[in-house]
């Protein structure tokens, strides 16, 4: 008797509300499927591994008639023996890291003990690269979003930056594998920084988005917080990336340090897109901001737009983040993530463009 004498509008509040609770369970499900055990396809592995032969197989020096810089590099190095390793004093145990010992050590061994062709060894980690930056992608968002991968990013990480390449993907992996293989994800995360020191620093993000997420599920923090926070860590990334990096690096003895400040290279038109994909990300729902690609995401978003003003290097973070920030993309509400997509594919026109009249993007 009592509901039949309910008004009109309560009936309609009392069934909104019903909706909103069954859209925050849902939500929430996929937030936790998503980001804990959601299994692997057999669909997913084979267009990873579609993606990476094809990627493989194309000559993109000779398309673009010029070759990888830091892969020739690495081929003379490799080649000619000249591993650092023989000459440089591992005095302190931060020169393990800084000197990225397991890199100096695994690359001769297959090459001069296994007798492996150098070649053969970096298409392998460029393989790699792709399978793994695809199968993320394919994992937490869907089959569509690998398309948009297919970017020159990708491409210049891939086969020249391989040894940025090589330690993200370990780092990936162990995001990926599922918490009865923590103790192998936990090593990956270990090893990663022995092949790229800047790994150190994406594993302090991630750990801290975890430590952030955790907080903000027990109410410590709102969401509010979590954003500004977020924007807050990119702020500070952009603001060391100048002189403070240069300081530290030539303080620990890392070869680096003189071309720290140099590398930077973010212009307003380059920055344009990304500028306005943090703009929409910042006017998403709450369910997104719980999401910890889409916090990573909002962290190398700032970084990228404070670079204009801190002129911190962009092109690396860009590259090494595009599996989440694709992934963060499709995570938008519908019509800003269309919206998103809309401006993205002809902002990769205009990159492919420049990587193959230029140079690296």
């Amino acid at each position: 008797m009592a509901e039949s004498k309910m008004s009109l509008a309560e009936m309609l509040e009392a069934s909104s509300i019903r909706d909103r609770k069954k859209e925050s369970r849902i939500s929430e499900n996929c937030m936790r499927t998503k980001q804990g055990v959601y299994p692997i396809k057999i669909i997913d592995i084979l267009v990873a591994l579609a993606m990476a032969t094809v990627a493989v197989l194309v000559p993109w020096e000779e398309l673009r008639q010029f070759e990888f810089i830091d892969r020739a590099n690495y081929l003379h190095y490799f080649k000619y023996g000249e591993n650092i390793l023989e000459y440089t004093k591992l005095a302190h145990w931060y020169s393990y890291l800084t000197n990225e010992v397991l890199w100096h050590i695994s690359i001769p061994y297959l090459i001069d003990q296994l007798n492996i062709a150098p070649i053969f060894v970096f298409n392998t980690i460029s393989f790699i690269t792709v399978f793994t930056f695809t199968l993320f992608v394919a994992r937490y968002s869907n089959l569509y979003a690998v398309l948009l991968l297919v970017n020159p990013l990708l491409v210049t990480l891939a086969f020249d930056q391989m040894r940025s390449a090589l330690a993200y993907c370990l780092l990936l992996w162990a995001y990926m594998l599922p918490r009865k293989l923590l103790i192998l994800s936990l090593a990956m995360i270990l090893v990663a920084p022995l092949v790229h020191t800047a790994s150190v620093l994406f594993a302090l993000l991630f750990a801290g988005i975890l430590s952030l997420r955790l907080l903000h599920t027990r109410r410590v923090f709102n969401t509010t917080a979590v954003v500004l926070i977020l924007l807050g860590t990119g702020f500070l990334m952009s603001l060391s990336f100048g002189q403070l990096m240069q300081q530290v690096l030539d303080a620990v003895g890392d070869r680096r340090a003189d071309r720290v400040v140099n590398d930077a290279s973010s212009g307003i038109k380059y920055t344009l897109f990304w500028i306005f994909m943090l703009i929409v990300c910042l006017v998403q729902s709450k369910d997104y901001y719980r999401n910890i690609s889409c916090q990573y995401s909002l962290i190398i978003l700032s970084f990228v737009c404070f670079n204009l003003i801190f002129g911190g290097y962009s092109l690396r973070f860009l590259a090494t983040g595009l599996p989440v920030l694709v992934v963060a993309m499709y995570e938008l509400k519908s019509l800003h993530r269309a919206l998103v997509i809309a401006a993205f594919v002809p902002y990769a026109v205009l990159q492919w463009y420049y990587w193959y009249h230029v140079g690296n993007v």
